[in-house]
């Protein structure tokens, strides 16, 4: 029968491998999953609406449509320009640079938030 000693040292020890863990894995995916220039992306949406954006966002609570902060920004830069969009809740899935939010517009992907803010004419 284990001591309380050696729980403690199991707890500690397992919660280090975790915390490594939670580290090592996005850094893995970072690097090793970049994609080249000149590589095609896959477009998650299939169906395409006419100009309607598509935007992939962590999903909220019943108070709030997105837990992330610049998902909400993305929202309400949307909301505010009366640009038709469509919500697309993704955990797993993220865009090229690894992070969320992210839109689909006909056949192209935008990461940033910028370049959205810069697009916002050709969206009208």
């Amino acid at each position: 029968m284990a001591t309380a000693l050696e729980w403690i040292f199991a707890t500690f020890y397992a919660g280090g491998v975790l915390l490594f863990l939670q580290y090592f894995i996005p850094f893995v995916i970072r690097v090793f999953g970049r994609r080249t220039q000149n590589e095609t992306v896959k477009l998650f949406e299939k169906k395409w609406k006419r100009d309607t954006v598509y935007l992939y966002q962590m999903p909220g609570t019943t108070t709030m449509p997105s837990v992330s902060p610049f998902c909400i920004k993305v929202e309400a830069f949307l909301r505010l320009h009366k640009i038709n969009y469509e919500r697309r809740y993704f955990i797993v899935g993220r865009g090229l640079n690894g992070k969320l939010p992210f839109i689909e517009f006909k056949p192209f992907r935008f990461q940033q938030s910028r370049a959205l803010f810069n697009l916002c004419p050709l969206l009208h």
